[in-house]
């Protein structure tokens, strides 16, 4: 918190975890100021989006494939505008794929070993909702 007691944005998961988190600090920390709390859903739309689903989703999905190896290929069975997260999830168990406790966090730190790959391919629809959730950020 800043000298003028001006709380940062906070931006949430759009998950039933996230959407719980939100209603927290909404009637908590943030009752003064509950337009800084924002969900991923609020710059995709409104689904159970998590963070996931703001980086490129062919850069996701063929990292997956190259991180997990199952009896099918993640890309075979991902549908483009839906939740990813939940999408790894049932592929992971259908596929035959153990996915370990934590396993987003690893697979984020492989996303940033090979960011400059991932980031070839941002499509001009993801730019722009970037935009709206960096503008929304910057708001003073």
């Amino acid at each position: 918190m800043s000298r003028d007691n001006e709380l940062p944005y906070v931006l949430l998961d759009s998950d039933k975890t996230g959407k719980e988190y939100v209603k927290q600090l909404k009637n908590g920390t943030y009752k003064q100021q509950q337009e800084k709390v924002l969900e991923v859903a609020d710059f995709l739309s409104d689904k159970a989006f998590e963070i996931e689903d703001l980086m490129p989703s062919k850069s996701f999905v063929d990292n997956i494939d190259r991180t997990y190896r199952g009896k099918t290929y993640f890309d075979d069975d991902f549908v483009d505008g839906e939740p990813i997260v939940d999408q790894v999830e049932k592929w992971a168990k259908g596929a035959g794929v153990d996915l370990q406790k934590g396993w987003k966090v690893d697979f984020a730190r492989e996303l940033i070993n090979n960011f400059d790959r991932a980031m070839k391919t941002v499509p001009p629809e993801l730019e722009e909702k970037w935009l709206s959730l960096f503008e929304t950020l910057l708001k003073k």
